[in-house]
């Protein structure tokens, strides 16, 4: 019998077992061909029906396949409807950078108790981020609001506005440098695991801490791992410096806490000094954040998204400089697209791309069974 029948016989064996039961054929084949007396016969029937164990093994090999290429298919279309993050500046009151996620914080088994440490703290915040997100806005509203009370109540110092008197002044000028440092403290205090996390990674010697690689020197697609190591590190001192700085004045705030005491000369250059730095350097810090998250965004859009406040700033200046011949708002429909198309892959280019990255990643089932995606 010709050999694409053994073929054909293989297939209906491995889909329908039921209806086609090869050692049922196999015995009936070999049993009327030695009925017949004829071995040439008995040959024919044999390669048309494999063993049982041949048949297995093709129909599991041609399954793993299968799992194989589902696999790339799933992981393919789950990667173009991810959202990519856009990238987002240093924001006061959040407790960490905005780019992480929960498997940059997959422990290995070598770690540390200060690494274990700083893993559960980092995810507990990570895991809350809209509720730590609600809280940073209802403190800077709250910074905003006392600091316009206070700019209200110096002006009665000035005599341009009499709604207190002097000791009355002096008293509301305190409560509300008391209640400004407060909200400074919780804002510093948040922050101060993943500030000195990032401090403990860049000056330990024990984790590759070059760019792209995460806490455990893993490679990983968080933005902040992407800088470069001098940035990060000026980075992690003007924030370190920060939070000291704050506490510092705070003490000092505690210790001094009229509104006498703490003008003394003595009090007032250790508050007043600290209390700058504890500003300025953070300021700067994030300055240089905002300014490197920028050029990578600008270097990497694909896996760096910039954010909609980005391409709504490059519309505006297309069209005040001429270049957007079609008008502000379709110029800014135009950005919006884009936004979206960024944030979404859905660039064709980019799917065939991916899938051929994925193919060659796996060229089939490992030798154990598993699929390699």
């Amino acid at each position: 019998m010709a050999e694409p029948a053994a073929t054909t016989q293989i297939a209906t064996a491995a889909l329908a077992p039921a209806a086609a039961t090869p050692s049922a054929s196999n015995g009936s084949s070999k049993k009327s061909s030695w009925g017949n007396g004829t071995r040439q016969s008995a040959e024919v029937s044999s390669r048309q029906c494999p063993a049982p164990s041949k048949i297995a093994e093709v129909d599991h090999e041609a399954a793993k396949h299968s799992l194989a290429l589902m696999a790339i298919e799933a992981k393919f279309v789950a990667n173009m409807k991810k959202k990519l993050k856009p990238q987002r500046g240093a924001l006061p009151g959040t407790p960490m950078h905005a780019s992480l996620k929960e498997s940059d914080f997959m422990e290995v088994k070598d770690a540390s108790p200060f690494e274990r440490a700083r893993d559960a703290i980092l995810l507990f915040f990570l895991r809350h981020t809209s509720a730590f997100n609600t809280i940073a806005g209802i403190a800077i509203s709250a910074v905003v609001g006392w600091g316009g009370f206070i700019v209200y109540v110096f002006l009665n110092h000035f005599g341009w506005v009499n709604a207190y008197s002097e000791d009355e002044a002096n008293y509301w000028t305190n409560v509300c440098i008391h209640v400004f440092t407060a909200i400074f403290s919780y804002i510093n205090s948040l922050a101060i695991p993943w500030r000195v996390s990032i401090a403990h990674h860049l000056w330990q010697t024990r984790r590759d801490n070059s760019p792209g690689r995460d806490f455990y020197g893993r490679k990983t697609d968080a933005q902040w791992f992407h800088l470069s190591v001098r940035d990060r590190k000026i980075i992690a001192i003007g924030l370190n410096l920060g939070w000291v700085l704050h506490w510092i004045q705070q003490v000092a705030r505690w210790i001094w806490s009229s509104h006498e005491a703490s003008n003394l000369l003595g009090p007032a250059i250790l508050i007043n000094s600290t209390f700058a730095g504890s500003i300025i350097f953070p300021a700067l810090a994030g300055s240089r954040q905002n300014k490197v998250q920028k050029k990578l965004a600008s270097e990497k859009p694909d896996m760096f998204p910039q954010t909609i406040a980005a391409h709504l700033g490059v519309a505006i200046r297309d069209w005040r400089t001429g270049n957007a011949p079609e008008g502000l708002v379709k110029r800014i429909r135009h950005e919006f697209s884009e936004h979206q198309r960024e944030v979404t892959r859905k660039d064709p280019t980019k799917r065939a791309n991916f899938y051929e990255r994925q193919k060659k990643k796996s060229d089939g089932p490992n030798p154990d069974g598993s699929v390699r995606v």
